[in-house]
C-alpha cells in the first residue's frame, strides 16, 4: 500500500502507520532500504494500537486485531485536521491527491467519506447477515476512508443515524472482488478505470481473482 502510495503521489505524503509492536522495527527496516526517489517524498510516524476506552481485548475481537482502531484516530491524532485510512490491503492506481480533493466536495455536516459495501444490497454482506445497525440499504466499507478529524472531536455522533454526516463516493475509490465476483457491478469503473484497489478476502494472495493478484505483485516487485 506505501508504495503505491508513494509511486503515483504528485506531492510528499505524510504516512500515520498503526500496528503491533512486534512488527515496528521490520517496517523501519523496509522503509529504510527504499531508494532516495522513493525515501524523499514521504515523511512517517508508527504508532501502537491503543484503545483509549474500554476493554483492550474486547476492541481487538470486534472484527480483526486492527479493526477498531480507526475509531479512535481523532483521539489519538489530536493536531491532525484529516486524513485517508486506508487498510493495508489497499493499492491505489492513481495518485492520491486525487481522492483527497473529495474532502472538498464535503457539505457543512459531513465529516467521514466512503463507498458503499455493495451495489446490489440484495447480495451484500450486510443486508443479509448484520445483526447490527448499519448505513443505508447495504452498508460502507471503511476501508478506504477519508475522515475529517477535527469535525468528528467537535461531533457526538451515530451514523447510521446522522446520515447527513457521511459523504458517499463512487466504487472506483474501493473497489473490491465484490465488484466482480457476481458480475461486474461497479458501473463507475467501467466508465472511468478502476483508482483504489482493495484486495479483501486474500485474493492478493491466491488465485480466484488473477487481476488483483497481478496487480499487487506488479507494484510489490
Amino acid at each position: 500500500m506505501l508504495k503505491s502510495a508513494v509511486l503515483f503521489s504528485h506531492r510528499k505524503i505524510w504516512f500515520h502507520i498503526f500496528t503491533e509492536d512486534s512488527l515496528k522495527p521490520e517496517f523501519d527496516k523496509k522503509l529504510r532500504q527504499w531508494p532516495d526517489s522513493y525515501t524523499k517524498k514521504f515523511e512517517h510516524r508508527i504508532y501502537p494500537i491503543t484503545f483509549s476506552v474500554g476493554n483492550p481485548q474486547e476492541w481487538k475481537k470486534l472484527f480483526k486485531p486492527c479493526a477498531a482502531q480507526r475509531l479512535f484516530l481523532p483521539v489519538i491524532l489530536k493536531d491532525v485536521d484529516s486524513l485517508l485510512y486506508v487498510d493495508t490491503d489497499v493499492l491505489f492506481l492513481r495518485p492520491v491527491d486525487d481522492i483527497w480533493k473529495l474532502l472538498k466536495l464535503f457539505n457543512a455536516t459531513q465529516l467521514a467519506a466512503m463507498a458503499p459495501e455493495h451495489e446490489i444490497s440484495k447480495i451484500g454482506w450486510y443486508s443479509r447477515f448484520a445483526r447490527h445497525p448499519f448505513y443505508g440499504s447495504a452498508g460502507v466499507n471503511s476501508g478506504v476512508m477519508l475522515m475529517n478529524l477535527t469535525r468528528m472531536r467537535n461531533a457526538q455522533f451515530k451514523l447510521h443515524e446522522a446520515k447527513e454526516c457521511l459523504y458517499v463516493f463512487p466504487c472506483q475509490w474501493n473497489y473490491r472482488p465484490d465488484h466482480c465476483m457476481y458480475g461486474s457491478n461497479c458501473k463507475e469503473a467501467e466508465r472511468e478505470g478502476v483508482s483504489v484497489l482493495h484486495g479483501n478476502r486474500g485474493v492478493y494472495h491466491d488465485d480466484k481473482q488473477p487481476t488483483f493478484k497481478a496487480f499487487y505483485e506488479a507494484i510489490r516487485d
